[in-house]
């Protein structure tokens, strides 16, 4: 299968990804969400580009800082869609020289997180409902373009549920066989299944703790 696009409820800051985007402005202004991140103003300034690699430790997942804010609160989605390409391009050409030692853990394809950006203080406050559209179609595009997983981490029932309506907007369910690549077609028809079956809230999944985790939730070990 191609890149694809994944919807988390949670906290960025604790995404299981090999990059993740943080947002900022023009003179490098973080907001008391990435407190725990430690990120201080870099000692040189943003130059031609919108985004900037801050920090790459072995084993932590890169961290970049994307130039998002923008005045006014009525911004429509276009104005963020170049920062957003630009990071998927930059941090995809930088991990792909990296060795699989380096990698967090060696996952079959890249993995990018980023948040519902201009959504509080970046610039879109009064178009949400453009920008979430926008932010679905351009990061599932970005996903097929660059064979790469991409993680839209979103903050609060209210923003997770108008995504996840984004995305079913988005994805034609007539549209499926071009939507789910799969090599074996049968395989269309059970995911369909599947997604049926969680619409009518006759689903229980059964999975370990990495993927709690990945969306910001204790481990066994920290939770015991």
């Amino acid at each position: 299968m191609g890149g694809h696009l994944f919807v988390v409820h949670g906290d960025l800051t604790a995404i299981a990804c090999d990059a993740v985007l943080i947002p900022t402005d023009a003179g490098f202004k973080i907001t008391s969400s990435w407190e725990s991140l430690d990120l201080r103003r870099p000692a040189e300034g943003w130059g031609s580009d919108k985004v900037m690699k801050v920090r790459a430790n072995a084993k932590e997942p890169q961290i970049w800082l994307g130039r998002i804010g923008k005045v006014s609160d009525a911004n429509d989605f276009e104005e963020f869609a170049p920062v957003l390409r630009r990071f998927i391009e930059r941090a995809v050409e930088d991990l792909e020289s990296i060795t699989e030692a380096e990698r967090i853990y060696p996952w079959p394809k890249l993995r990018l997180a980023v948040n519902v950006i201009g959504s509080g203080y970046g610039g879109a406050r009064l178009r949400k409902g453009d920008l979430v559209r926008g932010l679905v179609r351009v990061l599932q595009e970005l996903a097929d373009e660059h064979d790469t997983d991409i993680i839209l981490v979103t903050f609060g029932e209210k923003q997770y549920a108008a995504v996840q309506r984004a995305r079913r907007e988005f994805v034609d369910p007539k549209a499926l066989a071009q939507t789910w690549r799969f090599t074996d077609g049968r395989l269309a028809t059970y995911a369909q299944h599947l997604a049926q079956l969680a619409i009518d809230d006759r689903l229980v999944l059964f999975i370990g703790a990495g993927v709690s985790a990945g969306a910001g939730l204790h481990t066994w070990k920290n939770l015991l």
